[in-house]
């Protein structure tokens, strides 16, 4: 898409002149203009607009109205206000209730301006980002969902623990269909769709993983033995380096001064495929949000046996408790930190964080 632009204002001489100083500043921005705010209703209709730029005292569809229904049906848009007055009931409208990124009143330095529609430009196109970001997700989901169709199918045997998978799986889908909070800037809600979409996307292939295992078994095969499956197998074994394997080549960068350290102690008999993707899902995204707090880290994990085929999990880091609170002063880690836990209720038992000697641990129940 082009960069474009909508000018809006019911004086004329207002667009000649903002037409010759965008033409004097040699603008490359398609520019198409209105002289009513019924006219720009029309055009909004038939086009789609990065930027508009707007009068407050539009005929036939006032300035107020045209805002609103920009932010109701183009919420991508840019909107700048550029009036000659300004009244202090428009004036408080626009900055506690409708979305407007800058306001200028005549006369205004159209070198400014200028600047602004440039500095919108870049807004729309990060919001762009942003929203192919969370169509990637959506694209996820949707095909997550069909896995877990298919997985319900499937069933023949161990039934139970199928059903509970299956619900596992599609629990997982829900927390990723909540929206961002509002509050978030469109910088921090990209950052937190970016984790999003690394923690599905891993999730979609491990449950590959344990659906093409299970197809196998119900035709009487032996699972595939490539490196990825292999993994999967070792893990019934018991073998910790086997356990580890896919979370310390992820995370494990001694040279970088990122080390992750997994003991796996006491296992006897096979782990069911089920349990070893939640086990290892809650493992693996402890040791992502603790690792994405700092450039250096050194994370401990130890997993047990617990009664009746569950586990315990202890996950230690040396990030210190001040840190941890420095880190959270910031909106977007708090998210990130949020969707991390609200996961985390749905994947173990249950879980708590406390801080142990100043340090942060997790304590999980499987």
């Amino acid at each position: 898409m082009e960069d474009n632009l909508l000018f809006a204002n019911n004086r004329k001489e207002f667009i000649q002149e903002f037409l010759a100083a965008m033409e004097k500043m040699s603008c490359k921005i398609q520019i198409d203009v209105a002289n009513s705010g019924l006219e720009a209703a029309k055009l909004l209709r038939k086009k789609r607009y990065k930027i508009v730029v707007t009068g407050m005292h539009l005929s036939t569809f006032g300035g107020a109205k045209l805002i609103a229904y920009l932010n109701e049906h183009f919420p991508q848009t840019v909107c700048i206000v550029y009036t000659r007055r300004m009244e202090p009931a428009y004036l408080k409208l626009l900055v506690n209730e409708l979305r407007v990124f800058r306001i200028f009143q005549k006369p205004a330095d159209y070198q400014k301006l200028y600047d602004s529609i440039q500095e919108g430009l870049h807004l729309y196109e990060k919001g762009e980002n942003m929203r192919m970001e969370r169509q990637q997700i959506d694209q996820g989901i949707r095909r997550a969902s069909l896995r877990i169709a298919e997985l319900e199918q499937s069933i023949q045997d161990q039934p139970r623990e199928k059903e509970d998978f299956v619900r596992f799986l599609q629990g997982m889908l829900k927390t990723f269909q909540k929206d961002v909070k509002s509050v978030l800037s469109k910088e921090e809600k990209e950052q937190v769709l970016r984790y999003e979409r690394r923690i599905l996307l891993w999730l979609i292939r491990e449950q590959e993983h344990v659906m093409a295992q299970g197809q196998e078994a119900a035709y009487g095969q032996e699972p595939a033995q490539d490196a990825e499956a292999a993994y999967g197998q070792e893990i019934m074994q018991g073998q910790p380096a086997q356990v580890s394997q896919g979370i310390l080549k992820e995370f494990h960068h001694p040279e970088q001064q990122q080390e992750v350290e997994i003991s796996m102690d006491g296992f006897m008999g096979r782990i069911l495929p089920e349990n070893h993707l939640r086990l290892v899902f809650a493992l693996y995204l402890v040791i992502m949000r603790l690792s994405g707090l700092a450039d250096t880290y050194r994370i401990k994990a130890s997993i047990a046996p617990g009664e009746n085929g569950h586990f315990q999990v202890e996950v230690e880091s040396g990030l210190s408790e001040s840190v941890w609170q420095k880190k959270h002063g910031d909106l977007a880690e708090q998210a990130i930190t949020n969707v991390s836990h609200g996961i985390l209720e749905r994947v173990t038992e249950k879980f708590s964080k406390a801080f142990q000697e100043g340090k942060v641990a997790y304590h999980l129940e499987l």
